[in-house]
């Protein structure tokens, strides 16, 4: 029966670090994370544990840490350079819980590289916020071939910014239209 028993932690953070079976590592920080939050050295090991799924959980477990711990937010942005698909999915779902400015570096990432895949667009959307999303846009363009992530993110960012924020976006819009009568009226809304 199920106790709560926080006398098994000792032995679930062994698990996680020692276990050879990637589904027991992954297995042994949900009830970790069921108990208490995972001591945060350890799910840094996990974020750099040969196995993706055992990354992706690791930044899925992070989430309620990342306002507090810098080196879990390092990691979880570094995680966004990852080569599993899935592994960045997730973080970009975790992208809304790091701040701000850290999520439109993630967002604006995994968007460059990503962005069309709908899977993972889709992700980089739900964290998306007012408080990020020109923030995203900006990140976008600094970012070589940034145009057709740009252009994908300012339907988002027209629904998401606030007032202010929708100042920058009429001036992007602006910037990408061509024919000048349409590009002078995209400036005076601005």
């Amino acid at each position: 029966q199920w106790s709560n028993d926080r006398n098994a932690i000792p032995a679930l953070s062994q698990l996680c670090l020692a276990s050879v079976r990637p589904e027991v590592r992954v297995q042994a920080l949900s009830t970790w994370a069921n108990l208490e939050p995972p001591a945060a050295e350890v799910i840094l090991k996990m974020l750099t544990d040969s196995d993706a799924h055992v990354r992706s959980h690791a930044v899925r477990v992070a989430e309620s840490q990342l306002k507090t711990s810098a080196e879990l937010t390092a990691a979880v942005i570094k995680a966004a350079d990852d080569g599993d698909a899935f592994l960045r999915m997730q973080v970009a779902y975790s992208a809304g819980f790091l701040k701000p400015t850290d999520s439109a570096a993630v967002l604006a990432k995994v968007l460059a590289k990503d962005g069309g895949n709908g899977h993972l667009k889709s992700a980089v959307e739900s964290s998306l916020t007012s408080a990020n999303v020109v923030q995203v846009l900006n990140e976008l363009r600094a970012q070589p071939d940034h145009d057709d992530a740009a252009h994908r993110l300012l339907v988002s960012a027209a629904t998401l910014a606030d007032p202010q924020s929708h100042a920058t976006i009429l001036k992007e819009l602006s910037s990408q239209v061509s024919e000048s009568a349409a590009a002078e009226h995209f400036s005076r809304l601005a």
